[in-house]
């Protein structure tokens, strides 16, 4: 599970081409739950993203 940086919500599973950065969480305030940040395979053509970001 991890939390896209771009559409604002938590995606169940890791999709072909999302990427999820090895450095960065998301805490959800309600349940205190960790996640990981990444983006979507829907943002997958916002490239600039790729460049700035370590990713796994």
């Amino acid at each position: 599970m991890f939390y896209c940086i771009v559409c604002s919500k938590l995606h169940k599973q890791k999709l072909v081409d999302s990427r999820v950065f090895k450095n960065g969480f998301y805490i959800d305030p309600f349940r205190g739950q960790k996640f990981p940040l990444g983006i979507c395979e829907v943002n997958k053509n916002l490239e600039w993203y790729w460049d700035d970001f370590k990713i796994s």
